[in-house]
Formats: C-alpha cells, sequence, structure tokens
C-alpha cells in the first residue's frame, strides 16, 4: 500500500502544478471550482491506469513510444495560449477553468498513469487499489494546489498569466524528457 500511495504521490505531481497555475490566474475561492478542478484530475488520473491495464497487450509499445508527445504537445499548447493572452493583457482569450481546458489539462497530466496501468498488467496486480489511491491522491492535492495557486495569484496577479503559462510548458518538457533522456 505505502509504494501504491507513493506512486500515487508522483503521479498526481503533474496535475498539481496545473492546479497551482489555475489558482494562480483565477484566484478564485470558489469551492465549485476548486471541486471542479480536482473533481477532473482525480478521475483522469484514476481512469487512465484502467486504460492502460486494458491496453497493455495490444498497444504497450505503441503507447510507450507516443505518450510524452502526446503530453508535450497538450501542455505546451495550454501554456502557450496563456502566455499569448498574457502579452496581450487579455485573460478572455485562455481561461484554464474551461471544461475543454480541464480536459485537456486531465488527459495530459495523467498519461503517466496509462503506464502504470499497463506495468499492473504485467505484474498481474491490484488494478482497482491503483485506481482508488491514485484518484484520490491527486483530488484532495491538487484540490490543495488551486487553493495554493491562489494566494501566489494574488500576490503576483500581473504575472499570473506568464506564471501558469511557464508552469504548463515546463510540466509537458518535464514528462518529455523523463520517458526520453532519461529513460
Amino acid at each position: 500500500m505505502l509504494e501504491i500511495f507513493l506512486i500515487a504521490i508522483g503521479l498526481s505531481m503533474d496535475a498539481v502544478a496545473v492546479a497551482l497555475s489555475i489558482g494562480c490566474y483565477t484566484c478564485s475561492t470558489s469551492r465549485k471550482l476548486h471541486l471542479k478542478v480536482g473533481l477532473t484530475f482525480g478521475f483522469f488520473q484514476a481512469v487512465m491506469p484502467l486504460v492502460g491495464f486494458l491496453l497493455a497487450y495490444s498497444f504497450r509499445s505503441y503507447i510507450e513510444s507516443l505518450d510524452h508527445w502526446l503530453a508535450l504537445i497538450l501542455l505546451s499548447y495550454l501554456g502557450f495560449n496563456m502566455l499569448w493572452a498574457g502579452y496581450k493583457n487579455n485573460i478572455e482569450l485562455f481561461d484554464p477553468t474551461t471544461n475543454k481546458a480541464l480536459i485537456v489539462n486531465g488527459i495530459a497530466t495523467s498519461i503517466d498513469a496509462l503506464v502504470i496501468g499497463i506495468m499492473v498488467a504485467s505484474l498481474n496486480g491490484p488494478i482497482l487499489t491503483y485506481m482508488i489511491i491514485i484518484g484520490l491522491t491527486t483530488f484532495i492535492l491538487s484540490y490543495i494546489g488551486i487553493k495554493a495557486g491562489c494566494g501566489v495569484g494574488i500576490r503576483y496577479s500581473k504575472y499570473s498569466l506568464y506564471i501558469g503559462g511557464v508552469i504548463l510548458i515546463l510540466m509537458g518538457i518535464k514528462i518529455f524528457l523523463e520517458h526520453t533522456v532519461f529513460v
């Protein structure tokens, strides 16, 4: 159980960083928004291991060869949109709290969890246990992340879109490097 929990914390860090950037952007005290972000990220982190588990035998090498590219492209796309909105001084150009943006972020930050599902399948491990612990851990930490981001956003509101955009791009690069250079 400790091993699964540590894996869950590691997997959730990408989602937490994105939640932090969303908190910087919105600085919302809305519990509804915090729940929406936490539930979205927790859901995708919980479901992706199952997807990986189910696809493990058929598409393993294909998934492992593309997951880092997908994360890099999706997170960089969102990050550059935030930077562009900051440059144009127009917050309305990008809203990371829309359902579309949250789903894209949820998928992009949970691709690593898909690979965990492949690993669990190869070990004949308890996939349901992994799903629950990973999903709950990500939900809790993302919820905390968006609240913490608000504190950063208040202090640096002028730069919040830049901070958020850079975080998203760096997360994409981090995932890409972890899967290519530092394998």
